[in-house]
C-alpha cells in the first residue's frame, strides 16, 4: 500500500507528460499544482518514515536509506527555493524522482495517464 502510494507520487514528479497535462494544460475540473505533487510525495515519505520508526518497514534497509535521503533533498529544495516549477532545480527533482522509481523497480510506462500504477 505505502509502496504503491509512493511510486505513484514519484511518477507525478518524474513524468514531464503528466505535468504537462495536469499543470500546464489543466482544465477547471482536472488540475494539480506543483506544490500538490510535492505534498503527495512528502506525505508518502512521511508515512514511510513513521513505519520505519515503528520498525514495520515495507522496504529494505537500503531502500529506506535511499528514500530518506530523497526526502531530505526534497525538503531542502522546497525550503531554499520559493518557486521550483520549471526551474533547473525542478528538473533535478524530476530526474531524482525518475532515478528513485527506477531504483525501486518501476518505469514511467508502468503507469496510466492519470498516474495510477498498472497492476
Amino acid at each position: 500500500m505505502l509502496k504503491t502510494q509512493l511510486v505513484e507520487a514519484l511518477f507525478t514528479l518524474a513524468s514531464e507528460k503528466y505535468q504537462h497535462q495536469h499543470i500546464d494544460n489543466a482544465t477547471v475540473d482536472e488540475y494539480e499544482t506543483p506544490n500538490e505533487l510535492l505534498n503527495y510525495a512528502f506525505s508518502s515519505l512521511e508515512n514511510i518514515r513513521h513505519k520505519i520508526i515503528q520498525q514495520i518497514p515495507e522496504f529494505s534497509y537500503d531502500e529506506c536509506e535511499v528514500l530518506m535521503r530523497y526526502l531530505y533533498r526534497l525538503e531542502y529544495l522546497c525550503q531554499k527555493y520559493d518557486n521550483l516549477y520549471k526551474s533547473d532545480k525542478w528538473k533535478d527533482v524530476m530526474n531524482e524522482s525518475l532515478n528513485l522509481l527506477t531504483y525501486l523497480g518501476y518505469s514511467l510506462d508502468k503507469f496510466d495517464e492519470e498516474g495510477n500504477l498498472n497492476q
